[in-house]
């Protein structure tokens, strides 16, 4: 073949043979060994080959068959008469249709609507992000902005791909941390000098009357309600304090209530002393070392939250002299003015200009006083700092520092920078005179974020400092807002001891991020059986890779199911793209990944119905995706290939790939094992399978999961997960067994209601014992019991505390009998016993419940004996939490003493505030049963009641619990 007239083979000598068959052999010889397919168009010689064959050679003759039909069709191509379309050349090509593609749009508070999102510089976005003002611990309205923005920069540079410059500041210089460093300080100071009782109570009293004015003064619902949670503290301290000292009561009596006082009392305090003393700190280092540490805890709180720190951290304290230069030229720029030391931003002048405008992202704002005084900060509104200013919108760049303020160098004297000038001259900085991307709390819009703007637009001369302001939702509790200054929050390290780091972010991924969220224990469920429903189906998947095969086993064929499920996934892949692109709508996204997960949890069921083993590449395909957008979504860490990785969020290893060889082995045995136990019904031997399931390998973190006809599943879990799994078991079997072993007592109130108790006890592993303490109340008061009961408790760790309860009847005795469960420590049991004397009388037992607190648990118990006149009962309890003991006190009177009295008291529960205690009497006289509830809230001491009286007829007494 030749693409030119020259012939490419020497045929001479074939053109002449004669015979079709001896030519074909020889053309067939020739050719095995030549290259005949060279070029498109056919040479002379193979014309004239082609000629003397009449037909195609026999098809054993390979390579001259394959030349004649190749030269053939390029015959029927030259000869314009053999097709209809002339000369045979390529169609034309068109192309699909196709889609459109979505594209990343995001919410813009500039404009309060979704734009599209365009970088200024190709592909690199420069973004800019407020940090915290570092004098308190973080909270979870902080970790709202902090994980919802790490979310937002993850996706914009793991899954949009763009090369993004996230920088981000630190507030060590502010009016809050100077004001939290003073009064620190003076706190500390008058705790050193040991006031005496006397001392605390006046300053208190003192401290007391302008937080008064304040608290009437404070229009705000939600700082007022604060305010008043304040104040009932320091009542309830105060007047056990006042009452003592009235009595003449001993010093060693009256000064630990006078610090119960002190505590109580110590932000009206410290206050109070500020606004007496503060102006006299010298001490300049309490204003860097409080934000130092602050800073400190911040960063652990992030790291713990696997927040990516920022590629830029600027601290205000290191850029004092860029704010002082960045101040200047606004002043120079004819926007800004000094006033008593003080520079203020000119925001009429500004306004005024056509090249900008003022409050571009809450213009209806303008003019809200109390929006801008608190933008100010509390040591800046005072009357003579406000009539300073030119305009009362206007806004401080420099402040000039008064006596007890830490203070820098400048033109304009000694001073410290304004709160709002800090973001725009380190933001302007390091990003330039514009960025790509700006980002805050919704609460910083106004005023914080408007001033930004005004003066950086100032500073540059343009109208586009920032192009697209991203605001994040509030995160509200039981529909409050949470925030510092309310003293209403959860700092991250409480919501962490509650729930992991990659549970708090799957809740936030749930909701959208610029939405109010609300943290409560119903958002933290869903994030909880979110996460367990996906790991589920991570472990099915790596049990299903897990199964032996070879390489070209691998690929299976794909039947109907197999395409329908595919078809589903991209359909999900393109859903999530799609909500992504929608303002990074990650609420869709999850909802889309869970419903993949949902319609895979079902072939897979429908493939071990029918005994067979689903496709293993798909599957693998499908978790590969769900958890490569879960690293993306920073659920999942970088190290894991499928899932969640094992071990926790901080493994250094990979344990699953490690362990699960020798797990498989254990399991095949164990399989084996069984087989043969059930072949020769040895049920011991079942058993022991059944224990090192349930029992052995939970403890180990190791979940063995038994499919009739198909092989054990191995699944690796958090030992915590398998534990509270073994636990709810434990408790269905014994409500399951425990059915028909319940005894109901009524007692019936004619007028009131039908109470009813239902006791029953079935230890696992123990018996069944049947538990049931009768206290009937006759007109009499005789009081009642059952003839002998014992109760077994099943200790985690320790054994089995066997009860006796005697038999009590007449007017005889009454016994009390409390257990202790005990989880680590030990079992501590404290039983007293009393015999009833013909006056009565009332057995207090408190039970020591041994923890793993650091402080331990201190019981205390109060006897009383009831006379003729009456009786009081005063029992003493006291919980140890990590925050140290607290006390409440509760008092019954007995007003008729022949009957006894039965007390049951129900132990509070702390929280931040204070304590609730719930107590039910149950007081028994010759005209019928009283029951009073009685209701204290506590604040570490002292007692408010509210007590409601309901009088009964006699309570009646089931005929066969009569001995």
């Amino acid at each position: 073949m030749s693409t030119s007239a020259e012939p490419a083979f020497e045929f001479g000598f074939l053109l002449q043979i004669n015979e079709e068959a001896a030519l074909g052999a020889a053309l067939n010889d020739y050719l095995a060994s030549r290259s005949y397919l060279a070029g498109f168009s056919p040479s002379q010689a193979d014309q004239k080959a082609f000629a003397l064959l009449r037909r195609p050679p026999d098809s054993r003759l390979v390579h001259a068959l394959r030349w004649y039909r190749h030269v053939a069709a390029l015959q029927l191509d030259t000869n314009p008469e053999s097709s209809p379309k002339g000369k045979r050349v390529q169609p034309p090509w068109s192309p699909p249709a196709g889609t459109d593609i979505p594209r990343l749009h995001l919410y813009n508070s500039l404009t309060r609507a979704k734009e599209l999102f365009v970088p200024q510089q190709g592909n690199k976005v420069t973004w800019y992000s407020c940090g915290p003002t570092v004098y308190d611990a973080s909270h979870m309205g902080h970790a709202r902005s902090y994980i919802s923005f790490d979310i937002l920069r993850r996706i914009l540079r793991d899954y949009f791909k763009y090369d993004v410059l996230y920088c981000m500041n630190i507030t060590d210089i502010d009016d809050k941390i100077i004001k939290r460093a003073r009064q620190n300080f003076l706190l500390d100071q008058y705790k050193e000098k040991q006031p005496q009782s006397a001392q605390i109570l006046q300053d208190v009293l003192s401290a007391r009357e302008p937080f008064k004015a304040h608290l009437a003064a404070t229009a705000d619902p939600d700082k007022k309600q604060m305010l008043e949670r304040l104040d009932a503290a320091v009542s309830v301290a105060l007047q056990p304090v006042q009452t003592a000292m009235e009595g003449n009561a001993a010093d060693e009596v009256v000064q630990p209530l006078a610090q119960v006082l002190l505590e109580n009392s110590k932000d009206l305090l410290a206050d109070w002393l500020d606004k007496q003393f503060g102006s006299q700190v010298t001490e300049n280092s309490i204003f860097f070392n409080l934000p130092k540490f602050w800073e400190e805890e911040y960063h652990k709180d992030m790291e713990a939250l696997n927040v990516q720190p920022p590629d830029v951290l600027t601290r205000v304290s290191e850029y004092v002299p860029e704010i002082v230069e960045f101040v200047s030229k606004v002043i120079s720029n004819g926007y800004g003015y000094e006033s008593n030391g003080s520079v203020y931003f000119d925001t009429s002048k500004f306004d005024a200009s056509t090249q900008h405008s003022y409050a571009k992202l809450v213009p209806e704002a303008v003019g809200d006083q109390k929006a801008l005084q608190e933008g100010e900060g509390d040591l800046s509104i005072s009357a003579d700092r406000l009539s300073e200013k030119k305009s009362p919108n206007d806004f401080a760049l420099w402040k000039a520092s008064k006596p007890g303020e830490p203070s820098w160098d400048s033109p304009w004297g000694k001073g410290r920078p304004g709160w709002h000038i800090e973001c725009s001259a380190m933001a302007g900085t390091i990003l330039g005179e514009s960025m790509d991307i700006h980002g805050g709390g919704f609460d910083l819009r106004f005023p914080h974020h408007d001033n930004e703007l005004a003066q950086s637009e100032a500073f540059f001369e343009n109208d586009h400092w920032v192009r697209y302001f991203l605001h994040t939702g509030h995160l509200t509790i039981a529909g409050c807002k949470m925030s510092k200054s309310l003293k209403n929050f959860i700092t991250i390290k409480d919501a962490l001891a509650k729930n992991t780091a990659r549970q708090l972010r799957l809740a936030f991924l749930m909701h959208s991020w610029k939405d109010t969220l609300d943290y409560s224990s119903n958002t933290m469920e869903s994030a909880v059986q979110y996460e367990k429903f996906m790991n589920e189906f991570f472990l099915n998947v790596k049990d299903i890779l897990r199964a032996p095969t070879d390489i070209t086993g691998r690929f299976e064929k794909w039947e109907a199911a197999e395409v329908e499920l595919n078809d589903s996934f991209y359909n999900r892949k393109s859903a999530v793209h799609e909500a992504l692109c929608d303002n990074v709508d990650t609420r869709t996204a999850m909802e889309e990944m869970r419903l993949l997960v949902g319609q895979s949890n079902s072939y897979i069921a429908s493939r071990k119905n029918a005994k067979l083993r689903p496709n293993r590449m798909l599957m693998e395909s499908i978790a590969c995706y769900l958890t490569s957008m879960l690293k993306i979504f920073g659920a999942v860490e970088e190290s894991a290939s499928i899932g969640f990785p094992v071990g926790g969020q901080n493994a250094n290893i990979d344990l699953e790939s490690t362990v699960m060889p020798y797990l498989s082995v254990l399991s095949d045995f164990r399989a084996d094992v069984r087989k043969i136990a059930r072949e020769q019904k040895v049920t011991a031997l079942l058993q022991l399978c059944d224990v090192v399931r349930d029992d052995t390998l939970p403890e180990l973190g190791v979940r063995l999961e038994d499919h009739e006809g198909l092989p054990t599943v191995v699944k690796l879990v958090d030992r915590e997960t398998l534990m509270k799994e073994r636990e709810e078991k434990k408790k269905m079997e014994v409500r399951q067994r425990c059915r028909c072993y319940c005894v109901v007592l009524l007692c019936r109130c004619c007028c009131v209601c039908v109470l009813v108790s239902v006791f029953w006890c079935r230890c696992y592993c123990v018996g069944v014992i049947v538990s049931v303490l009768l206290c009937p109340c006759c007109c009499v008061g005789v009081v009642v019991s059952c003839y002998c009961v014992v109760l077994l408790c099943p200790c985690c760790c320790v054994g089995v505390v066997v009860l006796v309860l005697c038999l009590c009847f007449g007017v005889g005795v009454i016994v009390s009998v409390l257990l202790c469960r005990c989880c680590c420590v030990g079992v501590v049991v404290s039983v007293l016993l009393c015999r009833c004397c013909c006056v009565g009388a009332v057995v207090s037992v408190l039970l020591c419940r041994c923890c793993c607190c650091c402080v331990g648990v201190i019981v205390s118990v109060l006897l009383c004996r009831c006379c003729c006149v009456g009786a009081v009962v005063s029992v003493l309890l006291c919980r140890c939490c990590c925050v140290g003991a607290v006390v409440s006190v509760l008092l019954c009177r007995c007003c008729c003493c022949c009957v006894g009295v039965i007390v049951s008291v129900l132990l509070c529960r702390c929280c931040c505030v204070g304590v609730v205690v719930s107590v039910l009497l149950c007081l028994c006289c010759c005209v019928g049963a009283v029951v009073s509830v009685l209701l204290c809230r506590c604040c570490c001491v002292g007692v408010v009641v509210s007590v409601a009286w309901c009088q009964t007829p006699e309570l009646h007494v089931p005929q066969q619990f009569v001995p």
